[in-house]
């Protein structure tokens, strides 16, 4: 039995997990990120001391049997915990691994820490240039998730359920090396299953990890992240409806969606422009009398105009959709209903554990 915990170190919160073969068994979340660490660096420190000596405790763990804390994320900034350089894309699992950093922090725990770097890409043009920490290690994870749905599927052939839910309910367990159905087990092509050191069956891919702050990455035939972009996504999904005009016609509690609308305020905003298209949210409501579902829907095609268009414009055919799932619904039904792309949308309990895979991937790579 493998234990670790990991640490998902974001902005304003952070998550530690406490994992066991891979599953998080649980969890505790702190209200505390890398922002806090501006002003008070030893908070987060008191509050992650407090967190894993709880998460031991309450399941009944020795600091001994924990292998590692892996951390990941703004913990790696220079207001967090330790602050570690980006790595230069092109990067991927290896270049993840062999750039991890182990570190003690005895005032915290007498488990050693490991962090994983962010990655950058450095341009002298600002178009290009960007940067991310934390999302690396979210697509690692979902590669490896993305691996393992396959391979699940090819072992369990009569399994049509989701295949993180298959693996407890018809005990088809995949691990890094075999596919263990009841008693009996499986090689997947005769070999471990490899999480990013084999070559993709085309080209590259382009994934989609919705949030507060958006990021679209393109990927090579390695697996590598090679350039991606980020975008104010969420906060502008949240400030314009809470702290404009916009907060009497915008309902940002809805779940759903009206397709119809969707596209509309997407095509509106890509021929209009952005501004333009957010005070028609209100005419909407108030002189055309839509529902609550279509003004959302509006607004929120609206907004998601810059990043859907860039990837349309992409050459790449296939797109992987994590991250919210509000925002991940409608990017998906936008690129679905406007091109001929391979859309796969990861389920939310993919997107949970993601970045928790995806640390513990790189680590044991």
């Amino acid at each position: 039995m493998k234990i670790y915990i990991t640490i998902d170190g974001g902005t304003t919160n952070t998550r530690v997990n406490i994992v066991k073969d891979r599953q998080i068994i649980d969890t505790r979340k702190i209200a505390r990120g890398a922002k806090a660490g501006i002003d008070d660096k030893n908070g987060l420190k008191v509050a992650l001391k407090d967190a894993i000596r709880d998460l031991l405790d309450s399941n009944s763990i020795q600091e001994k049997e924990v292998i590692r804390i892996l951390a990941s994320g703004m913990i790696t900034s220079e207001f967090g915990l330790y602050e570690l350089p980006h790595l230069t894309a092109p990067a991927g699992i290896k270049e993840l691994h062999d750039s991890m950093a182990e570190v003690s922090f005895p005032e915290i725990s007498p488990i050693p820490f490991v962090f994983v770097r962010g990655i950058k890409v450095n341009s002298d043009n600002l178009c290009d240039f960007d940067m991310m920490r934390g999302e690396e290690t979210e697509l690692v994870g979902i590669n490896f998730l993305q691996e393992n749905s396959k391979n699940s599927k090819k072992c369990c052939k009569n399994n049509s359920k989701d295949p993180l839910k298959a693996s407890e309910e018809e005990k088809c367990e995949i691990s890094s090396e075999k596919c263990e159905i009841s008693s009996e087990k499986c090689e997947i092509s005769s070999e471990k299953c490899e999480i990013l050191s084999k070559k993709c069956e085309n080209s590259g891919r382009i994934f989609v990890l919705p949030g507060s702050h958006s990021k679209i990455v393109r990927t090579d035939s390695d697996g590598r992240v090679v350039s991606f972009s980020t975008m104010l996504t969420g906060e502008m999904l949240m400030s314009l409806s809470q702290n404009t005009i916009l907060k009497d016609a915008v309902d940002i509690s809805i779940s759903e969606f009206d397709r119809e609308h969707l596209i509309w305020g997407y095509r509106f905003a890509l021929e209009e422009g952005l501004n333009k298209s957010l005070f028609k949210v209100r005419i909407l409501k108030n002189a055309f009398k839509a529902t609550p579902v279509q003004v959302y829907s509006f607004f929120v095609g609206a907004v998601l105009s810059d990043e859907i268009k860039s990837i349309l414009d992409d050459d790449c055919h296939e797109v992987i959709i994590g991250g919210n799932h509000q925002i991940k619904e409608a990017t998906a039904t936008l690129i679905e209903a406007l091109s001929d792309k391979s859309v796969t949308t990861l389920s939310d309990s993919e997107v949970a554990a993601s970045t928790t895979i995806g640390a513990i991937s790189i680590f044991e790579y």
